[in-house]
């Protein structure tokens, strides 16, 4: 579901699996004829509309990928050479999580899918190297992921493995299935950290308090609707890990390298301020928004940042990629961590 190395992934691997999301309607292949300057300029008006903070519409990066995405809808002389440019230019662009795709479907039929869809069985998977556990996750998209990632912590605190690896590597990101990653290991509720939308930025020059926060009811949510529509309705989301009902107390290692994003990295992030993960690999993408799919005119689904995220430890995670505790190249953190394991 490569789409474009930002914000890519939670919209990536659901197009990937629905091929019908991928079919072009004629009206949007038919438009190259009048060029695709609407399409753009309707983009413009939506991120003006709903991206969580009105200041990252400004400035000269955000201006100069403006020019870039006008100039590449007067050339393209097809709609897979617009989309293809459009993809290059953005992801270069001032922030993360944007994404243009024509689509048959609208926004609420993609919405829908989202929370019902699932990953398949090359989401996640468990394997042993004697008594250490490896758990590869490589999306956080998919009600059998969390299902998957459930079976999977059971298992694990069954055999009361020497050590769990967490392989998060080629984990692009994605959705919900990041809460069971964090719950199946930790042993008290962690107070994770919290999004902020339009709602609030419009209101406030300022982040929330540690008071303002603490008055907040963490969010239990399940889909991924309901997140959207809440964040937009209360400005504020808090996020607290609960304890799943098993719970792995050994040791435990994340893997992570550049290509981890999104919610992906919210986990490691997670994982790693509550103290019961070492991270090792590479530092992370720093992409780190929460998306929504809007529609355009002529059949296009635009996927655009609705809201941030910060940690209560750390911070932004968008544009600070979370740093590895033991720092190698990615293809060397399985066998560094199984030392670390074994040590």
């Amino acid at each position: 579901m490569k789409i474009i190395r930002q914000g890519r992934a939670a919209t990536a691997l659901a197009l990937a699996t629905a091929a019908s999301v991928l079919a072009v309607p004629a009206g949007v292949a038919a438009q190259n004829e009048a060029g695709f300057r609407p399409v753009v300029a309707q983009m413009e008006a939506v991120l003006q509309a709903h991206h969580f903070n009105r200041d990252e519409l400004e400035g000269e990066r955000y201006d100069t990928t403006l020019a870039a995405l006008y100039a590449v809808a007067d050339e393209a002389p097809d709609q897979e050479a617009f989309l293809a440019g459009f993809q290059e230019i953005w992801s270069d662009g001032p922030f993360s999580h944007v994404n243009l795709v024509a689509s048959d479907n609208t926004s609420e039929a993609m919405s829908a899918f989202f929370d019902s869809m699932n990953a398949g069985p090359d989401a996640v998977q468990l394997r042993w190297d004697e008594d250490v556990a490896v758990l590869s996750i490589h999306t956080m998209m998919g009600q059998d992921t969390i299902t998957a990632i459930e079976a999977a912590i059971d298992e694990v605190a069954a055999r009361d493995a020497d050590a769990l690896i967490i392989d998060l590597r080629r984990n692009e990101g994605g959705a919900l299935a990041m809460r069971p990653t964090v719950a199946g290991v930790i042993d008290t509720p962690l107070d994770a950290g919290y999004f902020i939308s339009r709602r609030w930025t419009d209101q406030h020059d300022r982040l929330p308090g540690r008071q303002e926060l603490a008055a907040l009811e963490a969010w239990s949510g399940w889909s991924i609707r309901a997140f959207w529509n809440d964040i937009v309705d209360q400005a504020v989301i808090r996020v607290r890990f609960e304890p799943a009902e098993t719970v792995y107390h050994g040791e435990v290692f994340v893997l992570t390298s550049e290509t981890t994003a999104s919610a992906a990295e919210m986990a490691v992030e997670a994982l790693q301020a509550s103290g019961r993960a070492q991270v090792v690999g590479e530092p992370t993408a720093g992409e780190m928004l929460s998306q929504k799919p809007f529609d355009l005119d002529g059949g296009c689904l635009l996927f655009l940042p609705i809201a941030d995220y910060y940690s209560l430890a750390s911070g932004r995670i968008e544009g600070n990629p979370v740093q590895p505790d033991v720092a190698v190249e990615a293809g060397q953190a399985l066998a560094r961590a199984l030392e670390l394991a074994r040590h």
